[in-house]
């Protein structure tokens, strides 16, 4: 996952940095396909389609900057219901 800030004047682009699955203990980026950033500019947040997860940035929000915080994956302690994680809305099951 590339990371850049943009120029709120020019629209241009300029890569910071990028986060990459495995590497230096970030976890469940494979296949990421929507990508949030809170309102605040605080967290980013990844669905990770092939994993099954929601992995968790916090973002430095002078330089954009992120630190791997961790993850929720579907199946493990407790989560359900982000099984192929994506940006599509989705009806709420009935229980």
């Amino acid at each position: 996952m590339a990371v850049f800030a943009c120029d709120p004047n020019t629209g241009l682009l300029t890569f910071i940095e990028s986060e990459t699955d495995g590497v230096g203990g970030v976890n469940g980026l494979f296949r990421v396909n929507a990508l949030q950033v809170t309102p605040d500019g605080k967290h980013v947040y990844a669905a990770g389609t092939v994993l099954s997860s929601v992995v968790i940035f916090a973002r430095d929000a002078a330089t954009g900057a992120l630190t791997f915080l961790g993850l929720e994956r579907d199946g493990e302690n407790g989560v359900d219901g982000i099984g192929a994680a994506n940006s599509h809305r989705q009806p709420a099951r009935q229980p």
